[in-house]
């Protein structure tokens, strides 16, 4: 099930034509430019228009209700929830479907390019259907990261291997629970 919000061609001249960005006929080499910028411009409408930043989202109980996927603790949530909208290094994304929250994921830039992915949570009803290696995906492409890490449990190892990143066990980290560093890298 795809989830992004993409175009295409036929839509693309669909709003062309609609919008009436196109009304001249003959052909003019202008009249041609002019259009083909309003078209990026519509286009970039879309880019990456899937991954919302949640920082700008109007409903925050939403957000946090999504984020008690991952803890069951108030406080921990408020507290996590807080350092995203004060820290300019820390970003949530949100993805949607008919307008509807089902996943997020919090990443916490190490350089500009370079990145920890520290937060996942995806509804679920809508779990197992790509959502979430859909949202890194675009977020690694739109974004150009050259390397993402993250730290995770076994039950999520299998996940990350799929994703392409390399794994590594950094052992019992705590008492009788193993953890795994995950490596992705586009070079």
């Amino acid at each position: 099930m795809e989830f992004s919000k993409t175009l295409s061609v036929q839509q693309a001249l669909n709003i062309i034509f609609e919008t009436e960005l196109i009304t001249c006929v003959p052909f003019n080499e202008d009249i041609l430019l002019s259009s083909l910028k309003n078209i990026m411009a519509i286009l970039k409408k879309w880019d990456g228009d899937s991954l919302i930043n949640l920082k700008d989202y109007k409903d925050f109980s939403e957000v946090k209700h999504l984020m008690a996927d991952m803890w069951a603790d108030d406080e921990r949530i408020n507290n996590e929830f807080k350092k995203y909208l004060e820290n300019d290094s820390r970003v949530l994304l949100g993805s949607f479907n008919n307008d509807e929250l089902v996943g997020l994921i919090g990443v916490i830039y190490e350089s500009i390019d370079e990145l920890e992915l520290k937060h996942i949570a995806i509804k679920s009803n809508y779990r197992g259907k790509g959502i979430c290696s859909e949202m890194i995906n675009e977020y690694i492409k739109t974004k150009k990261i050259i390397r993402m890490k993250a730290e995770t449990d076994k039950d999520a190892v299998g996940f990350y291997k799929k994703l392409g990143f390399s794994i590594m066990s950094f052992g019992e980290k705590y008492p009788g629970v193993e953890r795994f560093e995950c490596i992705f890298l586009t070079i």
